[in-house]
């Protein structure tokens, strides 16, 4: 599937945002066990199955990731910041690579959910 330039620059910006928001979000990146970030997917999305795993190659890199009702989180990614960002792709169309205006929003009720509001943005 060819990606369109829009959607590289929504994944680009939405990229740089996280790593801001885990900077100054510690509680986001901090490790959690597999089992305490199922529960916490079953809560949000019942039927969603999480699994530790190596993650999926993209340019050589290895990657968590969301695919049909699956999340699959390599190692050194099982926290929950990267939990709630598949499971904003989980909750939405399915597209790949999708970060667009739907996917920001569900991403960030969440992010806001689960940091009790205290974003600061």
């Amino acid at each position: 599937m060819k990606t369109s330039v829009r959607a590289m620059l929504y994944t680009k910006q939405l990229y740089r945002a996280e790593v801001e928001l885990m900077n100054a979000k510690p509680q986001l990146k901090r490790d959690k066990g597999i089992g305490e970030l199922r529960r916490i997917a079953q809560r949000e999305c019942p039927g969603v199955k999480v699994v530790a795993g190596r993650g999926a190659s993209i340019k050589g890199n290895l990657y968590s990731f969301a695919q049909g009702n699956l999340i699959v989180l390599k190692r050194s990614q099982r926290c929950l910041g990267v939990l709630l960002h598949e499971l904003a792709h989980v909750q939405g169309n399915q597209r790949e690579y999708d970060h667009g205006p739907a996917f920001r929003r569900r991403y960030l009720r969440l992010l806001v959910k689960h940091s009790k509001g205290s974003l600061g943005i």
